[in-house]
């Protein structure tokens, strides 16, 4: 390239090997020579300018397909989070989920000596729903539950299904009149209620136990075990009623 150079320079000042023998033609030679060069390191250069915006595409698309993945990534793993604290049929807190959520609001009520109450429902004799009218109506039974407590509950509250037809609704801030009032709306409400299962009408009702925050307890196990004698005295007395420790 300089050996070129030199003899396009020598073209242009009249001296050089290829000047003397080709005078003719050596400047219109050196000339287009020179112009092909420039050409060649233009495109040369375009190329190169092309392959790095290509670079720079090909690295946003992968970045974008990282942040993407790690997107459902997280997602993923929030759903899978959700799934082992939710029951699955009625969409409440399933017993592992309740109890974490409870326990992290517990100790603040308990130190700030702030009421909050417990109700502790079972549906009655749900056995015999099962056998009579089969597991399908079963669920729409414990469906028709869930939906009621959570009508019945204000924002703050906390409900979940610890056992088969067993659910219990953590109330912040609501003494004891406040939980058996509340306690009382929902035992009549489910009581009106009336499913079809094979063209018949299933009626069903629930017998729900209701405690308060105590000075002495230090763990929401406490009232959920006086919620239990409760609802034990409700199922004794007849059962489709609420009764308070």
């Amino acid at each position: 390239m300089l050996v070129f150079f030199a003899a396009w320079v020598g073209s242009n000042q009249g001296w050089g090997y290829f000047y003397y023998h080709h005078p003719k033609t050596a400047e219109v030679t050196m000339q287009f020579f020179f112009l092909f060069t420039l050409s060649a390191v233009l495109l040369i250069q375009a190329v190169f300018i092309q392959r790095k915006k290509e670079q720079q595409k090909l690295t946003t698309m992968l970045e974008q397909k990282v942040e993407e993945r790690t997107y459902e990534l997280e997602r993923a793993k929030h759903e899978a989070l959700a799934l082992s604290v939710t029951d699955h049929l009625t969409q409440l807190y399933n017993r592992r989920g309740f109890f974490e959520k409870v326990n992290q609001q517990f100790a603040k009520y308990h130190d700030a000596q702030c009421t909050c109450s417990l109700l502790l429902l079972d549906l009655d004799q749900f056995k015999a729903i099962n056998d009579k009218f089969g597991h399908a109506t079963g669920d729409e039974v414990i469906r028709t539950t869930a939906h009621k407590l959570i009508q019945h509950s204000r924002a703050s509250d906390i409900a979940g299904r610890i056992g088969g037809e067993e659910f219990v609704l953590f109330l912040p801030m609501a003494n004891n009149h406040t939980a058996f009032v509340i306690a009382e709306k929902i035992r009549a409400d489910i009581e009106q209620q009336d499913i079809i299962a094979d063209n018949k009408h299933v009626k069903f009702t629930v017998s729900i136990g209701v405690s308060t925050l105590q000075p002495n307890d230090q763990h929401i196990e406490s009232m959920l075990k006086r919620a239990d004698k409760a609802l034990y005295q409700a199922k004794n007395q007849g059962r489709n009623q609420a009764q308070c420790s």
